[in-house]
Parts: structure tokens; C-alpha cells; sequence
């Protein structure tokens, strides 16, 4: 149920909240979400049962991101310090999260440590996990280092756009992932498996139809469409039109409850 709950709650964010009521939005999903946490902990216990671990990761990721939960991030952090002095001091569930969640709300010099840890992995665990947590990164000027990041040696050509999808996943950094994919084609066809890059238009398949077309038109350009390019955008195309059917049928109301939402957390 907790796991239905969660999926509710942070399945709208991509649809109808807006500007104006995206606060909103994150204090009302942090007033459903936080109880359900301080329940099972932020930290695994003995005898704990069995689903409270996949629970755990599911809000840390919910509650550590975009809305900030202060011991989350904490937590978050304290964790992954641990995970880069040893992965086996970190929960094997957590681990991802935790260094995706400290990413998101980093600076300049943690990038550094992610990209030093990355490439001086001694397991796959490490590599996996500072990989993934490369393009979780928040700010606009980390975005672009990091996507010129692997495009180098230091990243092989079957896991370089997972950075690329990460930041594309961010909506406050999409537009910037579009105009990376366009400006850099060239570059990330030349190093990308022809499968690879058939998928580019997933960058765009979450946002807004603006975005979605533009990623299109360049994509089925003449030079760079694909049979496999062209099925993936239409299948893309599907789920976003459906999506904005969802939210032209239901923005108005979900906007009217989150305007008059109180903000009070709700009870254990």
C-alpha cells in the first residue's frame, strides 16, 4: 500500500503541477510522504521486514531531491561519505540514492570527488553507482561539465548516456540536455552503439510537447533518421499525447486542491 501511495503522489509531478503551484505540490507530497519514513526509519533495523528496504530508497529519493527534506539530505550525505570510504558500510539498496540525492545538491568539488571515484573504481558496484549519480547533478553550469565529461576516454561508449538521460530527467535542465544533444550529435553518434542513440528522444519524451518536437525535427532530419530512431519517436510521441490528454482533462482541478492545500503535515 505505502508503495501504491508513493507512486501516486510522485507520478503527478512530471503532469500538472506548475510553476505557481509546485510548492505546493512538494509540501503536500512531503505531508504524506514523511510520515510514512519517520515510521520505518531512516536507517535499517534488525528484523525490519523485508520491504521496508525498497520503501526506504523510494522515499529518500522522493523526499531528497527537488523537495529538500533536510534529513534526507543529511542522511544522504553521511552516507555516501561512507559508500566512498567503503560500499560495504551503505545498505546495497540505498547506495544509488544516496550518492544520486548528495549529486543533486552538490557543488563544484563533490563532482570532482564523483568523477575521481568513478574512474578510479575498483568494483562494479562503484563504478555503476558514481556513474549513475554523475548526471543527477542540479545546476546548469555542473550540467554541462558533466555531459562534456562523457564524451571523454574516461567513459566508455555503452555507458556515457546514461549521464546524458539523467540530466535530461531533470526538468529544470532538459531544454539544456536538448540543445547538448543537438550541438554535440555528431560527437555522440560517432561514439554511441547505432542502438544508443535510436533511444536520444527519450531526453525529451518526459517534457513539454515544445521540447519533444523540437528533439524531434532534429532527430528525423534527413542524415540522422532511423527506422529504429523513427519507432521509438512515435511510440514517445503516444505516451506524451496521452499525457497532455491527462492534463488538459485534469490540471485545473489538481491546481485548485494544491492552491488551497494548508500545508500542514499530515498525521502518523
Amino acid at each position: 500500500m505505502n508503495s501504491s501511495v508513493i507512486g501516486s503522489v510522485t507520478g503527478i509531478e512530471g503532469t500538472f503541477p506548475t510553476d505557481e503551484t509546485r510548492a505546493a505540490y512538494h509540501a503536500w507530497r512531503g505531508a504524506i510522504l514523511q510520515p510514512i519514513l519517520r515510521r520505518i526509519g531512516l536507517q535499517p533495523v534488525a528484523g525490519e521486514p523485508v520491504y521496508h528496504g525498497p520503501l526506504r530508497t523510494t522515499l529518500y529519493a522522493a523526499l531528497g531531491r527537488e523537495a529538500a527534506d533536510p534529513a534526507v539530505v543529511a542522511e544522504c550525505r553521511r552516507l555516501t561519505g561512507l559508500f566512498l570510504q567503503d560500499p560495504a558500510l551503505v545498505d546495497p539498496a540505498l547506495r544509488s540514492t544516496v550518492l544520486s540525492v548528495t549529486a543533486f545538491h552538490g557543488d563544484a568539488a563533490f563532482l570532482q570527488v564523483l568523477q575521481n571515484a568513478f574512474e578510479n573504481a575498483k568494483t562494479p558496484i562503484v563504478r555503476s553507482a558514481t556513474l549513475g549519480a554523475l548526471g543527477d547533478v542540479n545546476d546548469a553550469t555542473l550540467a554541462r561539465i558533466v555531459l562534456d565529461y562523457s564524451l571523454t576516454p574516461a567513459v566508455n561508449s555503452t555507458e556515457f548516456l546514461t549521464i546524458l538521460q539523467s540530466v535530461g530527467a531533470n526538468p529544470a535542465l532538459r531544454d539544456l540536455a536538448i540543445d547538448w544533444i543537438i550541438e554535440h550529435y555528431d560527437a555522440i553518434a560517432a561514439k554511441a552503439p547505432p542502438q544508443y542513440t535510436a533511444g536520444l528522444i527519450r531526453v525529451a519524451a518526459g517534457g513539454e510537447p515544445a521540447q519533444f518536437n523540437r528533439l524531434r525535427d532534429f532527430l528525423l532530419a534527413p542524415g540522422r533518421k532511423t527506422e529504429f530512431s523513427a519507432v521509438n519517436i512515435t511510440k514517445s510521441a503516444e505516451r506524451l499525447n496521452l499525457r497532455m490528454r491527462l492534463r488538459e482533462k485534469e490540471q485545473a482541478n489538481v491546481a485548485r486542491f494544491l492552491k488551497t492545500y494548508p500545508g500542514q503535515p499530515l498525521k502518523d
